[in-house]
């Protein structure tokens, strides 16, 4: 009986922590999109499409480790002189490059935009196109670096949990049209 009630436990743990991570992920969406476009749905209603694929940013990961090592003033020039990240991003050894899904219904936003997936919004529909990376945790899971690319830019975003709720810390510019 003992052993079942373990077992039980140590199942319910693992499921729940699955659980809440993916819930932690949706979150740090959540809150790049509110960052980004929340200003903007007062005056455009609209649809932000996510492409259902996490595509993979280790090049940029990579870039931003090597500049972090490189340039002693990253953080001046960077991050507005937020040095928080330094440790987590020297610690970075990789990412998991498996193909990960992203479920665009559980990102819901403060805004009055509609988060929907590539598939369900025709080309001529007014909307906003995001692809979002996968994301990289520090090991306590409150802060997290990820890639997104909007229509004709692509940045870094520094995400930080503070009181249970994720804020966009800093955002890198990498490239623009």
């Amino acid at each position: 009986m003992k052993r079942i009630l373990l077992l039980s436990v140590i199942l319910l743990t693992f499921a729940c922590s699955g659980d809440s991570l993916e819930s932690i992920k949706y979150d740090v969406y959540k809150s790049v999109i509110d960052s980004n476009f929340g200003h903007l749905a007062e005056k455009y209603p609209s649809y932000i499409v996510v492409n259902d694929t996490l595509s993979d940013f280790k090049s940029d990961l990579g870039i931003l480790i090597y500049s972090v090592q490189k340039n002693d003033k990253f953080f001046e020039e960077c991050c507005e002189g937020d040095s928080s990240f330094k440790d987590f991003i020297l610690g970075i050894k990789g990412i998991n490059i498996k193909k990960e899904l992203l479920k665009a219904e559980k990102i819901r936003p403060s805004s009055n935009f509609k988060v929907l997936p590539r598939s369900a919004v025709s080309q001529e529909e007014d909307h906003f196109s995001i692809y979002f990376s996968k994301i990289v945790f520090n090991k306590n899971y409150d802060k997290a670096i990820l890639y997104v690319n909007k229509s004709s830019s692509g940045s870094l975003y520094f995400v930080e949990q503070i009181n249970n709720k994720w804020y966009v810390k800093n955002k890198i510019l990498m490239w623009i049209i």
